[in-house]
């Protein structure tokens, strides 16, 4: 009995395991994947471009930042790392998502938002409740199956005596004050007999539904001590409520946004876009078609430009990458970049412009042969103080001990930003 208890045990543990190297690994190829995407989406806001592009290229870049976001929590999970909880203002949630979700709501929904002006803010992931409404919002849309019909999110502020704790799903309710997002259709609606199994783990009635939707909204609503309450009726529609727990302060109080860290709204993360360039200069312009810069200055200021350059050797086993860095950085006005595709080509080209090199940005993971890491070391051994970089799509934390060893002199995540790179290389080299 007990050997068979612990062969069962081993057998979950490997499976976790397993499933952490996988997550892992997917986190790893999605963040170099998200950054390539961003950076270009990032070199395209800083064209002059239609006012309605901007606004596509916008939403893109914000369903990166998120992607990211996600990413992140992925590998946080693979590791076993807490939520990361801050101040959320929920109104802002909800615009967030109504806003980046609108091309993907069909056409025959019209979506109505009802908020109160004044909300107290929450403290949880944001992530989370991301991910929560999204289910939310996807089931309603799927309810109205291609009719017209109206979806409405409202979000209030409301207190929950023991009565009221006992209409919601959620084992650890506690009376008190609380933030409410209701999420309705106008839908088929959902029967007495099926509301009884749709928090069951895999129950579902759509045809390509996999049944965990709502219990991965229950798993994250039992985090924060929240519930969830089903309203619905045949033929006249659902709404789902949703209610968390309202911050207070150390004297009782509410906590509201007004003069307070929330949560920043994707608006604000993607809107407006951030030059990864130096404007031009007086004198300078700029061909918009082109992208390219036509320099009036004189030829005495060109040549000191020039002179001021640092250069940069980037090492990626990712063309993509490399090429958009050498745009980054070359736009930037500051920086001429020589390039590797793997570690020991990094270690050649290194070699032989070691004289001039000024600065490295090096991938840690590139496959076959020399890693970034052992190419760190290698140089490092041979200058002991060019600033070193290391790039990586996972998080800095696994790999803190051997950066130490191998000389690197600072960490850079992916997916980063432009102005990321262009700050970090001007922190060490200008």
């Amino acid at each position: 009995m007990n050997d068979d208890k612990n062969t069962g045990d081993k057998g979950r543990l490997y499976s976790f395991e397993s499933f952490g190297l996988l997550a892992g690994g997917l986190a790893h190829d999605y963040n170099n994947m998200l950054t390539a995407m961003l950076g270009n989406i990032e070199l395209i806001l800083c064209d002059n471009i239609p006012e309605s592009t901007r606004e596509t290229a916008t939403d893109i870049k914000a369903t990166m930042l998120k992607a990211a976001t996600l990413v992140k929590r992925m590998l946080s999970y693979a590791s076993g790392a807490e939520p990361q909880n801050e101040r959320i203002d929920f109104n802002l949630l909800v615009r967030d998502i109504v806003r980046i979700m609108k091309r993907s709501i069909p056409e025959n929904v019209v979506v109505n938002i009802e908020q109160s002006q004044k909300i107290p803010v929450v403290f949880a992931d944001t992530t989370m409740f991301w991910q929560v409404m999204m289910n939310l919002v996807i089931n309603a849309c799927d309810a109205l199956e291609s009719k017209p019909g109206l979806l409405k999110i409202a979000v209030r502020s409301l207190s929950l005596s023991s009565a009221d704790i006992a209409l919601y799903k959620g084992d650890s309710l506690e009376p008190g004050d609380y933030v409410e997002i209701s999420v309705s259709d106008t839908g088929c609606g959902i029967s007495e007999e099926t509301r009884e199994h749709i928090f069951e783990p895999l129950f579902t009635t759509k045809r390509k539904g996999n049944g965990l939707g709502l219990p991965s909204i229950m798993s994250v609503l039992e985090i924060y001590k929240g519930g969830l309450k089903a309203e619905s009726e045949i033929g006249k529609g659902t709404t789902f409520r949703i209610v968390v727990p309202a911050l207070h302060n150390a004297d009782g109080s509410l906590v509201y946004p007004e003069g307070v860290a929330v949560a920043p709204s994707l608006a604000t993360l993607a809107s407006p876009p951030r030059c990864i360039w130096n404007p031009p200069a007086n004198g300078d312009s700029v061909d918009a078609a082109a992208g390219a810069k036509s320099v009036s200055s004189s030829a005495a200021q060109s040549s000191a430009a020039v002179t001021e350059k640092k250069t940069i050797l980037v090492v990626d086993d990712d063309p993509s990458i490399v090429k958009l860095l050498k745009i980054i950085l070359e736009k930037s006005n500051r920086y001429d970049v020589i390039t590797a595709l793997n570690g020991n080509q990094g270690l050649e080209v290194y070699r032989a412009n070691s004289s001039v090199i000024d600065l490295c940005l090096i991938d840690a993971s590139m496959g076959a042969g020399m890693n970034g890491l052992d190419l760190c070391a290698a140089i490092r051994r041979e200058s002991a103080n060019l600033p070193l970089i290391l790039m990586s799509a996972y998080r800095a934390k696994e790999m803190s001990a051997r950066m130490a060893v191998s000389g690197v002199t600072t960490f850079l995540a992916k997916p980063f930003r432009g102005a990321d790179v262009i700050e970090l290389c001007a922190k060490y080299v200008g």
